[in-house]
């Protein structure tokens, strides 16, 4: 019976060692000084105004009067106009539109 295989390879020694481990020398340490300025900003509140005009100052020329309202059709506007549409009413369906009710007050 022959035995077809590889013929035996002698192992590789380890090399030496290269030398001595390195040496570890620590950094001189440097002190550093932070220092945090506090910025006070003021807080703007936002103001609900409502429906019908109001008095109000304003902060940049210091007039003083009534709002003027203008509604706008919003996004809930439109869903009613789709509601209305979509189940049959598609006669009466931009009524909302219409209807300063159903739009948001805007103050100018």
């Amino acid at each position: 019976v022959w035995v077809v295989g590889y013929p035996p390879q002698q192992q590789q020694p380890y090399p030496p060692p290269a030398g001595p481990p390195p040496q570890y020398h620590p950094q001189p340490t440097t002190q550093t000084t932070t220092t945090y300025t506090t910025v006070v900003q003021p807080v703007m509140q936002s103001v609900r105004f409502g429906r019908d005009p109001v008095m109000n100052t304003c902060r940049f020329c210091q007039f003083s009067g009534p709002t003027v309202v203008e509604y706008e059709a919003s996004t809930g506007t439109w869903i009613m106009v789709g509601g209305l549409f979509f189940f049959g009413f598609w006669i009466c369906c931009f009524v909302p539109l219409c209807i300063d009710g159903c739009k948001d007050a805007v103050h100018v």
